[in-house]
């Protein structure tokens, strides 16, 4: 099959395509597994702080490493685009300042063959 972009002269460009729910369902799940949190309690409104922490770990990797849109991961989260924005924003903050938090997000970025990112958005 060839590629829409050769049509316009844009063949250089490589894109990559990911089933957003696939994506989503393999970070939930192993944010889930180290956290030691099911689906049910991570996209739950309780407001325990691994629950918290977990939510913030899944935006910051599908918004920074995946480049998925703060729309699209509220709607994945049955969160509000803003509370995202928060979210992402809060993990620089925790982690900078919160070694445990930390630890924990490098393990799940190294699983994931991920690299950390410390720039915010």
């Amino acid at each position: 099959m060839i590629s829409p972009y050769v049509y316009v002269g844009l063949d250089h460009i490589t894109v990559h395509h990911h089933a957003p729910q696939i994506l989503f369902d393999r970070v939930l799940q192993i944010v889930g597994k180290d956290f030691k949190l099911d689906r049910s309690k991570i996209l739950s409104r309780r407001r325990w702080r691994d629950c918290v922490y977990a939510r913030q770990v899944i935006s910051y990797i599908l918004r920074v490493h995946y480049r998925m849109t703060v729309t699209k991961i509220g709607i994945l989260l049955d969160r509000d685009h803003s509370t995202i924005i928060h979210a992402t924003n809060q993990h620089f903050n925790d982690y900078e300042w919160n070694g445990e938090y930390r630890e924990i997000c490098d393990r799940i970025l190294m699983y994931l063959g991920l690299e950390n990112k410390r720039l915010s958005l």
